[in-house]
């Protein structure tokens, strides 16, 4: 059996609803509370949770605009994943994808893989750490269940107990 797998990811429309409907909950708890206080006196923690709901709606109302990107992963059959570079730009360059345009990436312990869910930490070889939210409407279902059993083989497959040892060892009473 081959985890070679190759797909294309579009930004889900699933994870950016629940987003402005959980903004738009936050929104009206904003309001809500900002009409409550206001008929009575305002002490500093009034004030802060009104701010802290408000900025928390407006961040979760952004969040969908900042997944936009169209993303491209590839897992080989051994189970190096490369993202390559799908911009215009590297496009106009490039008649086919190769090696010198696809950044080498590692799945880090902490991503997370459910049967409806795959929360990708993915992290460069520069150390820099990409996180990609799948969600089964990014893509076509047989890609999912590809990508998902290719992630799962890679989790399972890097998971040494030898890896612990850069933890502390427990103190010895």
């Amino acid at each position: 059996m081959s985890i070679a797998v190759s797909a294309l990811v579009r930004p889900s429309r699933w994870l950016a609803v629940l987003c402005w409907l959980m903004s738009a909950v936050l929104c009206m708890t904003t309001f809500s509370l900002w009409a409550a206080v206001a008929d009575a006196a305002m002490y500093a923690i009034d004030y802060a949770l009104v701010i802290v709901c408000a900025s928390a709606s407006l961040a979760l109302a952004l969040f969908p605009l900042l997944c936009i990107k169209t993303l491209h992963i590839d897992v080989s059959r051994t189970g190096q994943i490369r993202l390559p570079d799908t911009s215009p730009e590297s496009a106009t360059d490039r008649s086919a994808l190769s090696d010198n345009c696809s950044e080498v990436v590692q799945l880090l312990r902490d991503s997370t893989l459910w049967s409806w869910l795959m929360v990708l930490r993915l992290q460069s070889v520069t150390g820099n750490v990409k996180v990609v939210y799948l969600l089964p409407d990014c893509m076509d279902r047989e890609s999912f269940l590809a990508l998902s059993v290719a992630c799962r083989w890679i989790a399972n497959s890097h998971a040494h107990p030898a890896s612990l040892s850069s933890y502390p060892a427990p103190a010895a009473d």
